[in-house]
């Protein structure tokens, strides 16, 4: 019993060694994700109205999401807008890069869309 709970506590101490530091900075994000922010986010995204591309509404919704991700503390560095024309409309996307210190050269993608499309009855 004595050489498996010396094996188990130097592999505990081995993980230990390779694993992250607390960054405030995250645990301040996590603790954001509450249900009253995400109904609050998801009020204010709706109150932007029906977001067509190349609409006033669209437009509002990229500038409310662009400035969501200045507020959690993305700099306007690691913001990229491109623009983009569908149906003879002018939009743009908007992308956020967040280097990792580790392991910068692997990619984690997130995609989503913040138009509407409108249904047919």
């Amino acid at each position: 019993m004595k050489k498996l709970t010396t094996l188990l506590l130097f592999s505990l101490s081995i993980l230990s060694l390779n694993a992250q530091n607390f960054i405030q900075a995250y645990q301040t994000r996590a603790n954001m994700v509450t249900q009253s922010n995400i109904t609050t986010n998801l009020q204010e995204f709706a109150n932007l109205g029906v977001k067509t591309t190349g609409s006033v509404a669209n437009n509002n919704a990229f500038n409310w999401l662009k400035n969501k991700y200045l507020a959690f503390g993305y700099s306007a560095s690691q913001i990229t807008e491109r623009s983009f024309i569908y149906n003879n409309k002018s939009s743009k996307n908007l992308i956020i890069t967040k280097t990792g210190t580790v392991y910068p050269n692997k990619f984690v993608i997130i995609c989503g869309h913040f138009d509407s499309i409108v249904g047919r009855e």
